[in-house]
């Protein structure tokens, strides 16, 4: 049956229309009734607002129609409207059929007339018909982490006037402040009044504080042109982040004394410039430390309209000493905006266009819906920095970027706006640089640097680290049970069955210990490496603000402040360092092992509104005296060093907190935990042989009882070492015999300082194998758990061999120290409890005399009428010479090397003519293929060998690496090679690298280089 408001709700609300004046508000929230619009008889029930998966299902994607009745309306209402809050993402309205009007963009309110299809004399059908419009330019980056969600998912209002109203579409109010006012009102108040049907009425604009009217202005209209103003004052207060002084401002539409309409809102005063490197907040330099946030909001399909909801999430992230919430490719309720402007939150909008098509062709479409985003956000004190778009380069049309830029110029007081956050460089009209550095703590010094000379080379703007400090922790798994039991949900861990396999592996070869660790450590981890980067920045380039991926964990990684369960990770006493004046560690590089008698050095970076005056002390736990020093700064100076020497000298390795402590006019503290190297460990020489790689002379020694410690590296022979973000993940320690001389503690704490190489080993080719000394997890952007190696030991036959991948060349810090322990466990300590069996052994035999060739450069062609097999373009006979054959890479999708093959979707050929060397002879042989999207046959010499996934089925390999045999096929001499791909759908192609090798495949090759 159809859904219907009860009369005696409207004619209760309507009743009281002389009381309240011209305009009655009827909210029409709650349940309504919905069904495909491909399914006419499949009505059911679903919650306005909300996203209209939670009654289709969340794989839906489509189109929907929405339907609910209303009674007749009492009284002689003259006009009749629906208000929409956000529908998302094309809605047609109809009224009994009678279509209304319609709206394209799924974040921002509009209204459409209802008056000539309203029945007086009876019910009336309200129907909506929403286009979720998958892949519209303003979709935003949500479907790229959860369902896409459409539908009315925030409020319906229907308006009854009676006769003039306010324009609640068409109201605008903003405070500016001018810090540098002498004898002038320091504030401006600024107001738009839109109104309907309003002549000879009077429009009035009150302005207050808790006590006193501080300013009342008023027109009579004559016509409906809006009511625009100013009016200087001198009794407001500035809004400030962290002091936010906000104003009502009570806006009336009187006839002879009688109100007819009025709104309230609140506003702030506020000014905001760029000078030179330096954001100005009321003519203070400001420090924006800022959290990303998706809107991700699970269980909520769409961003919440609750105003609670976001008051918890905001106090969470100020408790962590954060003042911005940056809005990434999503536009907010207007609740959140209201609550930033209360709490003192800043906002930075940066508008929902993700990998767009943001040219001339959608210029207009685009103009449309960017000048609705401004009019959502443009009175908010709190919301003072925007992007255009995100991360899409040059595939923008210039022309296109600058007409965005200039309407939100045009229609936003008081703003900075950068056209693309992206990476610096990439911007090309923007008020700010913008960068998204993810990246190691060793690499992030040198990167710094490189902002600094691009600063000053291309133009003195201040640097707003857009994305950045991201930390990837561990699920927990006991806790998701007990919440939602063993079903799947649309947002659990991407990886949950990947890690439940994990956590059995890891409890039964190392212990319940070592499981029951890794998410603690990795907590300590990501907390460490996120304060260490944040301090860089405050010492190298004072003036940058930043913003810290993310606000919640999500399927595909958990790197968020809160958890999968929506749990703050970390309590406010863990960020207590975090703030506008921060004490800063200034040690050389990224170190944080020194030796006994060094001096540690501390800095001040000091922002906020007003000067520092007090007292800097320091002490180390381990050390026990205190050193003070008196301290005196303006805002925005960072001070000289302070110095603290460590007087401590144990003989073994000893971890110590240092502590600073900030007391005077600003508070601040601070502490860093460091390791004390003790007296290195020394053995023979000649008892250890360490080696850059392996070698087979040094195999045979090994397998005859050597002890060898070998390096990971690049170069031919070393143990393979791959890059990797230490934010994807964390380290761990099962319990282990070399931990007596180097401690578990200290191998994690300094894995991404001192030891940080940027590489990890792959753990495949070595599994159950090998005693992990230090290892590292991977879940990040992944359906899977990822095991690597930082360092570990094994019996090879009658000796036996310790790998490290730790960076142990630098001249100061704990890495020689580690190396050195490494050393003497190698040589005097126990032997490890697993060995190399073997198979690996023979697999490092044939990788040592491994003989491949790269498959490079292919001859290439489309085959879109499959004519191929026909025309036996496999046979070595085939002419490949000229058009329409030509050159290809692998490694990369066809798509990108062609505009012609941009698109296409179908069968291509590859081939490859290969010159065997005559050191083949004899050797079994096999071409690897690391990616091939989507399935494939293989020919060699004209002979049909194998085919890998299948069009027919829609099996794809695309993410698998495929091995096709070749025995001694390849005799010295010339051969062909040549595939048929099949691209199923999307990108196609050899998109990784090919060979051919003599070595081993799978796990076994990833051993050695």
């Amino acid at each position: 049956m159809l859904r219907t408001i009860a009369p005696f709700a409207i004619a209760a609300l309507l009743s009281l229309t002389g009381t309240i004046g011209a305009q009655t508000r009827i909210p029409l929230d709650g349940t309504w009734q919905i069904r495909p619009e491909n399914a006419p008889d499949a009505w059911r029930d679903v919650q306005v607002p909300a996203a209209f998966e939670t009654a289709l299902g969340a794989a839906f994607d489509g189109v929907a129609r929405y339907r609910l009745t209303l009674p007749e309306t009492p009284g002689a209402t003259t006009r009749l409207a629906f208000e929409f809050a956000a529908v998302a993402t094309h809605a047609t309205v109809l009224l009994n059929g009678q279509r209304l009007g319609e709206h394209l963009g799924g974040w921002t309110p509009f209204r459409v007339e209802a008056s000539t299809a309203w029945h007086r004399d009876g019910p009336n059908v309200l129907e909506v018909v929403v286009d979720e419009r998958v892949g519209h330019n303003t979709q935003g980056f949500l479907p790229i982490v959860q369902p896409h969600f459409g539908g009315i998912w925030q409020g319906v209002t229907l308006c009854a006037d009676d006769g003039p109203t306010l324009d609640r579409l068409d109201l605008s109010l903003f405070g500016r402040w001018n810090p540098a006012a002498d004898s002038a009102p320091p504030a401006r108040f600024e107001w738009h009044v839109g109104v309907r049907d309003a002549q000879g009425a009077t429009v009035e604009v009150t302005l207050r504080d808790e006590h006193s009217v501080l300013r009342r202005v008023t027109k009579v209209l004559k016509d409906d042109a809006p009511f625009d103003g100013t009016a200087a004052l001198r009794q407001c207060l500035p809004w400030e982040p962290g002091a936010p002084q906000l104003y009502d401002v009570e806006v009336r539409l009187l006839r002879d004394r009688l109100v007819l309409d009025q709104v309230t809102r609140k506003v702030g005063f506020r000014a905001l410039d760029a000078r030179g490197t330096t954001v100005s907040w009321n003519g203070q330099p400001l420090s924006l430390r800022g959290v990303l946030h998706w809107g991700y909001s699970p269980p909520s399909l769409c961003p919440p309209s609750d105003p609670e909801h976001w008051r918890r999430q905001l106090r969470y992230f100020q408790s962590l000493g954060f003042n911005c919430l940056k809005c990434c490719l999503w536009v907010p309720p207007r609740c959140v905006y209201e609550l930033c402007d209360e709490l003192g939150m800043l906002v930075w909008q940066e508008y929902p266009t993700w990998h767009p098509q943001m040219d001339r062709a959608h210029q207009q479409e685009l103009l449309t819906e960017y000048r609705e985003f401004f009019r959502h956000d443009r009175d908010h004190a709190a919301v003072a920095f925007r992007s255009i778009t995100c991360e899409t380069g040059h595939s923008a049309d210039l022309e296109v970027v600058k007409a965005l830029y200039q309407a939100c110029k045009d229609a936003v007081p008081n703003t900075l706006v950068v056209d693309d956050s992206s990476w610096i460089g990439w911007q090309r009209i923007t008020d700010f640089w913008d960068e998204h550095p993810y990246g190691n703590n060793s690499w992030l010094p040198g990167r710094l640097q490189q902002f600094r000379q691009h600063i000053r080379e291309k133009g003195e703007k201040p640097l707003l680290l857009g994305e950045c400090l991201a930390a990837d922790t561990w699920v927990d798994v006991a806790a998701w049970r007990e919440a939602h039991g063993e079903a799947p949900t649309w947002y659990r861990p991407a990886c949950w069955d990947a890690q439940l396999r994990a956590e059995t592996w890891l409890r039964r070869e190392f212990g319940a210990a070592t499981l029951a660790a890794l998410q603690p450590t990795a907590l300590a981890f990501g907390l460490q490496s996120r304060k260490f980067q944040i301090e860089q920045l405050r010492l190298t380039i004072p003036d940058a603000g930043y913003v810290v991926s993310v606000a919640r964990d999500i399927p595909k990684c958990r790197m968020g402040l809160y958890d999968d369960l929506d749990r703050p990770k970390w309590a406010a006493e863990d960020w207590a360092w975090h703030g506008d004046t921060m004490l800063c560690l200034d040690l050389p590089f990224d170190r944080r092992a020194l030796a006994p008698g060094q001096t540690v050095q501390v800095r001040i970076a000091h922002r906020g509104f007003s000067a520092l005056k007090g007292t800097l002390t320091l002490r180390a736990d381990l050390v026990g005296a205190e050193t003070s020093y008196d301290v005196a700064l303006a805002p925005g100076q960072v001070s000289e060093p302070f110095d603290y020497f460590l007087d401590a000298w144990p003989t073994q390795a000893t971890r110590l907190d240092l502590e600073a402590k900030l007391t005077g006019s600003v508070t601040a503290a601070n502490s860093w935990p460091l390791w004390l190297l003790g007296t290195p460990s020394t053995v023979p020489a000649d008892s250890v042989i360490e080696a850059e790689a392996l070698t087979g002379e040094l195999l045979e020694q090994l397998l005859a009882g050597a002890r060898v410690l070998l390096h990971a590296g690049d170069g031919e022979g070393a143990a393979r070492a791959d890059g990797i973000w230490f934010l994807k993940g964390a380290p761990f320690a099962p319990s282990h015999p070399a931990h007596q001389r180097v401690p578990a503690q200290m191998l994690l704490d300094l894995a991404a300082f001192d030891l940080e190489s940027g590489k990890v080993m792959p753990w495949g080719g070595w599994m159950d194998q090998v005693d992990p000394i230090l290892g590292f997890w991977e879940t990040h952007d992944i359906d899977d758990v990822r095991f690597w190696l930082h360092a570990f030991d094994t019996n090879v036959g009658e000796g036996r061999l310790l790998v490290t991948a730790m960076r142990h060349d630098a001249p100061h810090g704990g890495g020689r120290y580690v190396l050195e322990q490494l050393r003497a466990h190698l040589a005097e300590g126990p032997a490890p409890k697993r060995s190399l069996s073997a198979a690996t052994i023979a697999a490092l035999r044939d990788k040592l005399r491994e003989r491949m060739l790269d498959l490079e450069t292919w001859r290439f062609r489309t085959d879109p009428d499959d004519r191929g097999l026909a025309g036996r373009w496999f046979a070595p006979t085939t002419d490949v010479s000229a058009a329409p054959w030509r050159d290809m890479k692998a490694g990369s999708h066809w798509e990108n090397q062609g505009e012609d093959v941009q698109h296409y979707t179908g069968i291509a050929w590859y081939r490859i003519d290969v010159d065997v060397p005559d050191d083949w002879a004899g050797l079994d042989a096999r071409a690897v293929f690391d990616g091939v999207d989507d399935s494939f046959t293989v020919w060699l010499d004209g002979a049909r060998l194998g085919q890998f996934g299948d069009p027919a089925t829609g099996t794809t390999v695309w993410l698998e690496q495929q091995v096709q045999p070749l025995g001694q096929r390849l005799t010295p001499g010339r051969h062909t090679l040549v595939l048929r791909v099949v691209d199923h759908a999307g990108a196609g192609g050899l998109w990784k690298p090919a060979r051919l090798t003599t070595g081993p495949t799978g796990a076994a090759a990833d051993l050695l280089r």
